[in-house]
This record gives C-alpha cells, structure tokens and sequence, in this order.
C-alpha cells in the first residue's frame, strides 16, 4: 500500500497487514495468525484486510521471532 494511502487509512482507524508487522515487530504471519485467531480485529476491502487500531491492537503483544526470540532465552 503506497504510503499516502496508509496514512488515509490510519485516519480511519485501520493499518495495514504490513504496518502492523512492522509497528509490532513481527512477521506478517503472526498478524494474519493473530487476525484469524481473533486477537485483532480487521476490515475487508477490495481484496485487502486491515487490522483495525482499536484496544485488541494496542493490547496484542506477538510472540519474538528470530533474533529477538535469541535476546529473550
């Protein structure tokens, strides 16, 4: 998503897949597992998901992966 439309989208209360990852320091994956999981809450729209930033977003807290998972043992 280009960067303009990420900030329209933040406006909205929503980020995307990406943003999320990237704002909680985690792979796309823990995301999409997060959302199907219903730890986070998304929106729908052509072909895209967004995970809304409401409390379930401020409040989940990934699981470390790859080198920050090493800093934790």
């Amino acid at each position: 998503m280009p960067a303009e439309e990420e900030d329209a989208a933040e406006a909205l209360g929503v980020v995307s897949v990406r943003e999320t990852a990237e704002r909680k320091d985690c792979s796309h994956q823990a995301v999409y597992k997060a959302l199907d999981a219903g730890k986070l809450n998304d929106v729908r729209t052509g072909g895209l998901r967004l995970v809304r930033t409401d409390d379930a977003f401020e409040a989940w807290q990934p699981k470390p992966y790859g080198k920050h998972r090493q800093e934790e043992s």
